[in-house]
C-alpha cells in the first residue's frame, strides 16, 4: 500500500508546497515506493459535477495516512473560516496526533507580516499538537524527511 500525504496550505505557500511534495516522492522513491501527488489546481477541472470542493478535498484527505500542514503570513479570507482551517479541523477529527504534521514559516518578514487571525490559531494549534517553525525550503526539507 502507498502511504498517502495530505498537504494542505495556501497557494502563498506553494514553494513550500512543492519543497515538501519533493521530500516526501524523494523518501518514499529510495524505499522503492511509487509517490503520486494530487494537486487541488488539477483536480478541480477533473472533478464530477455535483461534487463540491469541499466534498472533494475531505474524501482525499479521509484517504491519506498523514496530514501535513504549511503555514505562513496570511489566514485567508477575511470573514469565514480559511480552507485550509476547515482540512486542519477534519484533520484532528480524522486522524491521531502524531499523523498531524503543522510547518510554520517563522523567517523574520514572514513572522512581521503574520496576520491577527493566523496568530490565534497558531496559539490554539499549539495547543493541540506539536508545530515545528522553518525560516527556509531547504530547512523544511529536512524538517519533513526527519518526521516521515
Amino acid at each position: 500500500m502507498t502511504p498517502r500525504v495530505f498537504i494542505s496550505s495556501r497557494l502563498e505557500e506553494l514553494e513550500e508546497r512543492v519543497t515538501v511534495e519533493e521530500a516526501v516522492k524523494e523518501l518514499l522513491n529510495n524505499d522503492g515506493i511509487v509517490y503520486k501527488t494530487w494537486r487541488w489546481e488539477k483536480a478541480s477541472k477533473e472533478r464530477p459535477s455535483g461534487n463540491t470542493p469541499d466534498g472533494v478535498q475531505s474524501k482525499e484527505l479521509k484517504n491519506s495516512d498523514v496530514y501535513l500542514l504549511i503555514l505562513g503570513a496570511e489566514y485567508g479570507p477575511e470573514e469565514g473560516i480559511s480552507s485550509t482551517h476547515k482540512e486542519y479541523e477534519e484533520a484532528h477529527f480524522e486522524f491521531d496526533t502524531e499523523c498531524i504534521l503543522v510547518y510554520v514559516k517563522n523567517d523574520e518578514d514572514t513572522v512581521k507580516k503574520r496576520e491577527e487571525r493566523l496568530k490565534k490559531w497558531l496559539e490554539r494549534i499549539a495547543g493541540e499538537v506539536t508545530y515545528k517553525g522553518f525560516k527556509s525550503t531547504e530547512e523544511l526539507k529536512a524538517h519533513v524527511k526527519d518526521k516521515l
